[in-house]
């Protein structure tokens, strides 16, 4: 008697399993293997709204990538509601930083536009000149890599002659035994 209760509860439920849930509240379901593909499950997406299956076809809305590569079986297991959070603070402050510079930028064409205007031709390319002079060696030193002690095998550069007809020295590589 049960196993014709478990029957028809399959046929009305359509056999399907409740995955989990996004941050939208959508749901994601599995249904079992079928007999032609045994070791791939299909997994579909239950829209909040009925409506809202259109927004996310055309573009307007999309779903979160880790459900996604989920739905798509790049990911084995899916993704947890804490990981979909942390992912939406992370997107957050994404946004918050590219407003900071996007105002920072303003600022900057702002504060050059003013500059242009009070300042004659001679002095807007030295004042130029200095900012990126300032730039790049600020550049420089802030992204400039630890000096390491240099690999025994690298050979330093050759000092390249003043004159317009150099041409470099040929070069062939050295093969590096490995394993054995």
């Amino acid at each position: 008697m049960a196993s014709i209760f478990r029957r028809a509860w399959a046929v009305m439920t359509g056999n399907r399993y409740l995955v989990g849930r996004d941050l939208q509240g959508n749901r994601y379901f599995e249904y079992p293997p079928t007999s032609h593909m045994p070791d791939r499950t299909k997994r579909i997406v239950k829209y909040r709204k009925a409506g809202d299956m259109w927004h996310y076809a055309t573009g307007v809305a999309h779903l979160p990538v880790q459900w996604s590569s989920w739905m798509s079986h790049t990911r084995p297991h899916p993704p947890t509601l804490e990981e979909l959070q942390a992912d939406f603070v992370r997107q957050q402050r994404v946004l918050a930083n590219a407003r900071l510079i996007a105002q920072r930028d303003q600022e900057e064409r702002e504060r050059l536009r003013i500059t242009q205007s009070s300042s004659t031709p001679g002095e807007l390319d030295e004042i130029a000149l200095n900012e990126v002079q300032g730039k790049a060696s600020r550049a420089v030193t802030s992204e400039a890599p630890p000096p390491t002690a240099a690999s025994p095998t690298a050979t330093p550069l050759p000092n390249r002659p003043a004159d317009d007809n150099y041409q470099p020295e040929s070069w062939s590589p050295r093969t590096l035994r490995r394993g054995g």
